[in-house]
């Protein structure tokens, strides 16, 4: 019989020999060059309770060792460079470490958490920042308390040349009052909601883009299995250019476009030097013109319709307590280019040269010792190339989070207008490849991700496919099966935003409070068949829609209620993907109710004409209907004629009663059948209102 120490040692000394024996072996079979997904990083969150995929690349033979939580695989790479690590699921929780290592190097990402991850996407009311919703400084605040939120902000950008492995954009960061200040207020406010309901990690992707159009969102493949070949035609064309000659051409429109912009900055040499006083603190006022800002500046006079180079300039009273902190200008957009300066000391610009300029936000800091306590001067030269001249929102952030509003009165002066026939026109981009052009959002912000498994997807997108509601029939649940497809995930959760109501961009310059009087009813329903289309999707399985008709801005199509909206995505993620129908509370004197409480508002199902009369059937009542504020609004009538006409309407136990004298004989009854239908207020006892709808519903819905 060994000795005991014999026993104890032998196993340990047996260990080292195989591992001493394997360490040829590992080198062998490790890649000396390796990459790992941007999708992954310090900070991330992967998904809880499905199977942990790394993926990256590495020489085609060899590959990398994965390490999570103790357990370690062996990822090899194919014939195409590409491995995929797979890893067992875990529970919400952590932080974790994760180890990738090859023969030479070892990457190691720490504060890894496991839980919810959402993929967010849209157009610009998916991309509207934090900072640009309701009490945004209150918000930004209460941010800093959610470090179990990570957010990942997706940089903007196109593919034509196929769909890309590696992201661009912020990298997974802990959400605090910084980096949750441009980060998508509905991708923020609606994961806030989760993590207080669920207590568990919530990792949100930002991948939106403004004004972008569905297909541009939708995989080439999808098109193609459609036989929408015809949408694919310009992106052939796009793809039939290597990717040299997209270069070359660009690089030969960059040198025409540099020297336009050169003759129109240089056009009016006696103006510029006369302005370049203007950055000083003290200058006479005379010629300067007061207007108000943030707002659209050549929709004042004499800036109307300004092709050409502008100042604005404020006096800032400032405290001691702020003046001596570090301060920088916060400013949310300049259509198109700027410089700042502050008591004559410049403080940052924006050129063509930066993606994007006209509509990026500015962040410029004040270097130490610039501003001082009482009187300080900010003078900005605003460069306008087009179209509309506008300054967004100003304010000045102190180091320890102060905020001055800059709104209000600032005075402008025009250096010059351009003069047309001075220079030629301004160049444009040699082809018409750009954002819209299909497949190549998605090819270059949403393929990148496919790897990364994800709970569930949100989806606030339609503004710029409202002009056609029978295509969008056939986009939208293509976009929505196409992507699960690629997720290899079928029911995937998707949620969506109806289209809020809204008449007219103009949020400057509003529109008189009573502008909907003695409307009559719309024929066409400018944005109501849309929204019409986005509620059919709801047949497809584990689908969701937070309708938002009741809080949109007629002077906005970018509403700033976005707290709400996140709040019914969040109570439709809680019931489709997570099995938590919420439960009414008993009110005051009530015995505790189990009363499911509804997670959308009514949705029309059927009618049935009595004698004169409409009766109209609805899904998602719940404990009942209601008009909220009043008596029922917004609802129409028609007979055999087609010719709709207001009509009065009540609500009767779970249905509404819909008639007019002018309509004996009805065949179909509308409500809030416009893009603005003021005053729509039928809703469900749990407050969430029914969307635009009709009755004599066209033949191209899915059924």
């Amino acid at each position: 019989m060994f000795p005991l120490s014999h026993r104890i040692l032998t196993p340990v000394v047996l260990a080292l020999t195989l591992l001493s024996a394997c360490a040829p072996f590992r080198n062998e079979r490790l890649s000396g060059e390796y990459t790992v997904r941007a999708t992954y990083g310090n900070n991330m969150v992967l998904q809880a309770e499905k199977p942990v995929r790394i993926t990256g690349t590495a020489a085609p033979g060899k590959g990398v060792l994965v390490t999570l939580n103790g357990k370690t695989v062996f990822a090899e790479a194919g014939s195409d460079g590409s491995w995929t690590a797979l890893l067992p699921a875990m529970k919400p929780g952590g932080p974790y470490s994760l180890t990738i290592e090859g023969a030479d190097r070892k990457t190691v990402f720490e504060n890894v958490l496991f839980g919810e991850v959402w993929l967010c996407s849209g157009q610009s009311n998916m991309a509207m920042a934090v900072k640009s919703c309701l009490n945004p400084e209150k918000e930004i605040a209460l941010a800093a308390d959610y470090p179990q939120i990570r957010l990942f902000k997706e940089a903007r950008k196109t593919a034509f040349h196929g769909p890309q492995s590696q992201p661009e954009g912020s990298g997974w960061e802990i959400c605090s009052p910084a980096t949750v200040e441009n980060f998508s207020a509905i991708a923020y406010f609606f994961g806030r909601k989760l993590q207080t309901d669920l207590r568990v990690p919530i990792g949100l992707i930002d991948s939106a883009w403004g004004g972008t159009r569905i297909q541009a969102w939708i995989g080439r493949n999808a098109f193609e299995s459609a036989g929408l070949t015809q949408d694919l035609a310009i992106l052939r064309d796009a793809r039939s250019q290597t990717p040299q000659t997209l270069e070359q051409r660009h690089r030969e429109f960059l040198r025409r476009f540099r020297k336009w912009e050169s003759d129109f900055l240089n056009s009016n040499p006696a103006a510029t030097r006369a302005a370049a006083e203007w950055k000083k603190e003290s200058i006479p006022e005379t010629g300067w013109t007061a207007l108000d800002l943030p707002g659209e500046v050549d929709a004042n006079p004499p800036f109307f319709d300004l092709d050409g180079v502008f100042w604005i300039r404020k006096t800032i009273q400032l405290s001691p307590e702020f003046a001596q902190s570090d301060l920088t200008l916060k400013i949310d957009r300049i259509d198109d280019c700027d410089e700042a300066w502050f008591n004559g000391v410049r403080i940052g610009g924006t050129g063509t040269e930066t993606p994007s300029y006209w509509s990026i936000p500015r962040n410029y800091r004040i270097p130490a010792g610039t501003a001082r306590a009482g009187a300080n001067t900010l003078a900005i030269r605003i460069i306008d190339h087009a179209s509309a001249a506008a300054v967004g929102e100003l304010r000045l952030v102190s180091s320890t989070g102060k905020t001055m509003d800059l709104a209000g009165r600032w005075l402008a002066k025009l250096e010059f207008a351009v003069d047309s026939r001075k220079i030629p026109p301004r160049p444009q981009p040699p082809f018409p490849y750009n954002q819209n052009t299909p497949s190549v959002l998605y090819n270059a912000m949403i393929a990148p991700w496919t790897t990364y498994p994800i709970r569930g997807i949100l989806w606030y997108q339609g503004e710029a496919n409202a002009s056609d509601p029978k295509a969008y029939m056939t986009y939208f649940p293509l976009l929505i099966q196409s992507w699960r497809k690629a997720w290899n995930e079928p029911a995937m959760p998707f949620l969506f935003v109806q289209l809020a109501a809204f008449e007219r961009h103009q949020p400057q310059k509003k529109l008189p409070p009573d502008f909907f009087r003695n409307r009559r009813p719309s024929a066409r329903g400018g944005w109501a068949p849309l929204r019409e289309v986005q509620e059919a999707a709801l047949l497809l399985p584990n689908t969701g829609m937070a309708t938002a008709i009741d809080i949109g801005d007629p002077n906005d199509i970018h509403p700033k209620n976005k707290q709400e909206v996140a709040r019914r995505l969040a109570l439709e993620a809680e019931r489709i993907a997570y099995g938590r129908e919420p439960v009414r509370a008993a009110g005051k004197g009530e015995l505790a109710s189990a009363e499911k409480v509804m997670t959308r508002g009514p949705i029309y199902e059927k009618m049935k004409i009595e004698g004169g009369r409409i009766r109209l059937f609805f899904r998602f009542v719940g404990r009942g209907l209601m008009a909220k504020g009043g008596s029922l609004k917004q609802f129409s009538i028609a007979g055999n004629d087609g010719k709709f006409v207001w009509a009065n309407a009540v609500i009767d136990g779970k249905t509404v009663v819909v008639w007019s004298p002018e309509v004996p004989s009805p065949r179909a009854v509308r409500y809030a059948w416009d893009s603005y239908p003021e005053g729509a207020n039928l809703c469900n006892l749990d407050g969430l209102p029914a969307g635009s709808f009709r009755t004599d519903k066209p033949d191209y819905l899915i059924k």
